[in-house]
């Protein structure tokens, strides 16, 4: 197939799967997704000009030459053979006149690790799959990221206390309070991820964990959760007794315990034999010890159990 007949298809949505190789024997494998922009706003590419080819024969090739971080978007114009990328994002114009000589893409987020340096923290829509845009929360500010957040509780002004369909598909507000949903999370974690656990007191002691690996399974594995190589400042490890578990909510019993653990400690998590963490649990202030309050098991007291938690977030990357 010549280039003429390839830019003749359906192009509104173009996914390039690229593997770059480099020099020392390094290979590398990102996946770049690029949209097509048909009405272009007026702006003034020369001043975002990062470089110019004439002498490519088609736009494939062109999106190869914008594999750099910082470079964020292209154009391909088929008579000249000329590719030539920028560093802005292109922004749609809706009354422009459609671009036909010169094709423009522009390329879009895959994870939360392509956010541009110097982004702000904040929501971004994120192509996780193919051709289907999703908004994350993405934390560019905490050591080691960007990280997406999956989980996060600071006030209480969410119920947590859901069925399985709502964990499933994910609920809250992504500048709130929310759950990613699961299914988006076993998306999220079909590579190895590194799971990060951030909680608060209500005397404002804070903790950290880290585990190293971190995958949730599809919803025919109920979601059954794999993790280890714990690290951090918290004093116990609250999740290790839950790794190979499926998640449980008050409509679907999938722990291993005699009682219905979601019931029994008003919460959805991945109970064995209910909970030593319980971050999905009741939101409540500290009144003293509860096990169906969002809790981790001795902190921030070494003395007490279950002490109720003000706030609970839980970052992937």
């Amino acid at each position: 197939m010549n280039a003429r007949n390839i830019l003749k298809m359906k192009r509104n949505i173009v996914c390039l799967i690229l593997l770059f190789t480099f020099m020392e024997d390094i290979v590398l494998s990102k996946r770049y997704q690029f949209t097509r922009i048909t009405r272009v706003a007026q702006q003034n590419f020369s001043m975002h000009a990062l470089g110019s080819n004439t002498k490519c024969d088609n736009y494939l090739i062109c999106a190869r030459s914008c594999k750099q971080d910082e470079c964020r978007s292209f154009s391909y114009t088929e008579l000249e053979n000329k590719c030539e990328t920028y560093t802005l994002k292109l922004d749609k114009g809706g009354t422009a006149t459609i671009s036909t000589s010169t094709l423009y893409f522009s390329k879009e987020l895959c994870s939360c690790s392509d956010v541009p340096s110097g982004s702000p923290s904040g929501v971004y829509q994120i192509y996780a799959t193919a051709g289907r845009p999703v908004n994350f929360f993405c934390d560019v500010d905490t050591s080691e990221g960007p990280w997406t957040v999956i989980q996060n509780r600071i006030n209480g002004d969410t119920d947590f206390y859901r069925n399985w369909t709502d964990y499933q598909n994910g609920f809250g507000d992504l500048n709130g309070e929310f759950w990613i949903g699961n299914d988006i999370l076993h998306i999220l974690t079909k590579t190895l991820n590194i799971l990060r656990v951030e909680l608060e007191a209500w005397d404002g002691t804070r903790g950290y964990a880290q585990y190293s690996k971190f995958q949730v399974a599809d919803k025919n594995q109920n979601y059954r959760l794999a993790l280890h190589g714990f690290s951090g400042n918290l004093s116990f490890d609250a999740l290790n007794s839950f790794n190979g578990q499926a998640f449980s909510t008050y409509d679907r019993d999938n722990d291993s315990s005699s009682s219905h653990c979601a019931v029994k400690i008003h919460g959805a998590w991945w109970y064995k034999k209910c909970a030593s963490s319980n971050l999905n649990g009741r939101y409540q202030t500290d009144t003293g010890d509860d096990k169906s309050s969002m809790s981790w098991y001795l902190f921030p007291y070494p003395n007490r159990e279950r002490v109720p938690l003000k706030k609970s977030r839980l970052l992937i990357r």
